[in-house]
């Protein structure tokens, strides 16, 4: 059972792909995510991806609602011989917001099981450049003419070249 395209965009961006492998995301890892969005299970298991989904985009409204102004401050009003309020920071409620939403995309990347390339510690692999992640660096085919280079080599071994 396949993801449909709009689910496709959403683990994308919670995720941190949204970018792909010219962005210096492995292109093993795009190739890992694309292939588990081709092979999940049942329904069930598809229900829960959109779950938790859900629960990412909620998680994500949350935190950039605290960015945009809209502040998450507690007010804590004491009345007695002398009234007083304390205000808390919104700073501290954005770091929580925040750290919520990491620990949601990390769930729909265990879900998954792929990296989660939103993390914070991940932002090194985008600027590595590993040898192994060979995926057709140069488009087109490849070259197939294989016998024109053994005959040359044959013909031509061992000798200058005449």
């Amino acid at each position: 059972m396949k993801v449909d395209p709009l689910n496709r965009s959403r683990i994308y961006f919670h995720l941190g792909y949204g970018a792909g492998a010219g962005a210096g995301i492995d292109a093993g890892d795009v190739a890992q995510v694309e292939e588990a969005m081709d092979s999940v299970r049942d329904e069930y298991f598809m229900n829960r991806i959109k779950e938790q989904l859900d629960i990412c985009d909620d998680a994500w409204d949350s935190a950039r609602a605290t960015k945009s102004g809209f502040r998450f401050d507690v007010r804590e009003n004491y009345a007695g011989d002398i009234n007083r309020a304390i205000v808390r920071d919104s700073s501290k409620s954005l770091r929580i917001w925040e750290e919520n939403y990491r620990r949601e995309a990390d769930a729909l990347a265990r879900l998954l099981w792929v990296p989660n390339y939103n993390r914070e510690g991940m932002e090194r692999y985008r600027f590595e450049r590993a040898a192994g992640a060979f995926v057709r660096a140069l488009p087109g085919v490849a070259d197939t003419a294989i016998s024109s280079n053994r005959l040359q080599f044959e013909q031509l071994a061992g000798s200058f070249g005449y």
